[in-house]
């Protein structure tokens, strides 16, 4: 897990790219779209 794994747009998380398991949200966000929290595998 790195930062670029992470979109953030202003505090949303919109995307998560990296491999699942366990995440650490990064510091700033405040809400988690919905959209971050579909699997598309």
């Amino acid at each position: 897990m790195n930062a670029n794994d992470f979109e953030i747009q202003n505090g949303i998380l919109t995307k998560y790219r990296g491999k699942g398991g366990g995440v650490t949200i990064p510091a700033g966000v405040t809400d988690v779209g919905r959209s971050a929290k579909t699997n598309k595998n």
